[in-house]
């Protein structure tokens, strides 16, 4: 956040939670997350979220595997890894 001149207030607390209730944390108006813009693309475009920053164009993932068959939810996810370049 530092990098994009965000700074949190001495005192200000973060919880780590998993993301569906980070999503409704959001929509309530209670904070901020990180999120990808999927998860929020409906709010975005209706105005009732915004959009601080986005991240590195640049940046990404490395697939790491274990050699053998790959079950189908794998390979979806893979497909769709490669597919958001």
């Amino acid at each position: 956040m530092a990098k994009e001149n965000l700074e949190m207030r001495p005192g200000t607390k973060t919880t780590p939670m998993p993301g569906n209730l980070l999503l409704d944390g959001l929509r309530c108006g209670d904070g901020i997350v990180a999120t990808i813009p999927r998860f929020i693309e409906d709010e975005t475009k209706e105005g009732k979220t915004r959009v601080l920053f986005e991240g590195r164009l640049d940046a990404g993932y490395h697939i790491v595997m274990r050699p053998g068959v790959q079950r189908s939810p794998l390979r979806a996810f893979v497909s769709w890894l490669k597919s958001v370049r």
